[in-house]
């Protein structure tokens, strides 16, 4: 992305466009020549011994033959097991799968996660620098320099976060990431009016502009990362691969839906400030649904989750996981005794 914004700063936008074309095509080239077909699809063709060939390219466990054969053999055995079973259309499992409270909850969440992160305005700041920078200041500032940042700012602290991911919760990293959201958008907001009102000079229009630079900055420490993160935590095993893609697939119908509603909405709003003003009060929405609703993941097994959504809905009144009681954390004491 930063390469994408540094190259519209000195050329056409049409020449932007074909460069990008290029980094579509040039990986795809590269699958097709290089990137071996799915395991699991060779075993369903009965290529079992390219489906090991396969293994032994995608796997981190290089040189183990007995490992890579394991493998083979566990999807054999499931595919026959698959064989067995009646035939029904994908859309009959999608929506036997969608009964069960541990698909529907966390996909109703995620959902609205992606609601939030979309309605919040930060992927219109990402699609719209220039022409924003240029509304809010009028030229008075390099529009073009000031996507470049930005592009930098989410390189950089989307390195920040994916440390932060392994270290804090999936919850505070929301919770924290709109409250700041909140708080940065009715401050720039509230300038902006004023401004606009003449209750102040034009000069504070840097504060908005500063305001939507750590805007993005906190958002990509939460709201616009943790989601497409959660997708991969929160449904159980055998259903992942369907309901990560449908939630997936909500959150661009929904980003599509934001993008292309943003002039609309500007007229509506009055302005930039209004604008401005709507995105905190989205994030104040969003926190408070988040924080009734949203449990944590970070270092909770499947089965603690699927415990969790099949005993809860609201995590503010949780009550205890029966996990924790059926299966108690052992300690050295209780391995040096004996106890299993």
């Amino acid at each position: 992305m930063v390469l994408v914004y540094l190259a519209g700063c000195f050329l056409h936008w049409r020449t932007v466009a074909w460069i990008n074309i290029s980094f579509v095509l040039l990986p795809l080239v590269l699958m097709y020549l290089f990137s071996p077909e799915s395991p699991t699809w060779l075993v369903s063709r009965g290529r079992n011994e390219d489906a090991l060939k396969a293994c032994k390219i995608v796997s981190m466990d290089k040189g183990k033959d007995i490992v890579h054969q394991r493998r083979v053999r566990l999807l054999e055995r499931e595919h026959e097991r698959n064989a067995i079973k009646p035939s029904t259309s994908q859309i009959s499992k999608i929506f036997s799968v969608l009964r069960e409270p541990t698909v529907y909850k966390p996909f109703c969440i995620l959902t609205m996660c992606f609601f939030f992160q979309q309605m919040s305005g930060i992927y219109i700041f990402i699609f719209y620098t220039v022409e924003f920078f240029k509304k809010i200041d009028g030229g008075g500032v390099d529009s073009y320099l000031m996507s470049v940042v930005v592009a930098l700012i989410r390189m950089f602290v989307g390195f920040i976060t994916s440390q932060l991911l392994y270290k804090f919760g999936r919850r505070i990293l929301c919770l924290s990431s709109l409250t700041s959201m909140a708080v940065i958008m009715f401050i720039s907001g509230s300038v902006a009016l004023f401004v606009n009102l003449h209750y102040l000079e034009r000069e504070w229009l840097k504060v908005p502009i500063f305001g939507i630079l750590l805007y993005i900055c906190m958002s990509t420490m939460g709201l616009l990362s943790v989601p497409w993160t959660m997708t991969a935590e929160m449904y159980p095993m055998h259903v992942r691969g369907v309901m990560q893609g449908m939630s997936v697939c909500i959150a661009h119908v929904i980003m599509f839906g934001v993008i292309k509603s943003y002039y609309t909405l500007l007229a509506w709003l009055g302005g930039v400030a209004g604008l401005l003003l709507f995105y905190s009060a989205v994030c104040v929405v969003g926190l408070v649904f988040l924080y009734v609703f949203l449990p944590e993941t970070h270092n909770k097994t499947l089965e603690e989750i699927a415990d969790y959504f099949a005993h809860n809905s609201v995590y503010i009144t949780r009550r205890k996981s029966l996990y924790d009681d059926r299966f108690p954390v052992k300690t050295v004491d209780d391995t040096e005794n004996g106890h299993v």
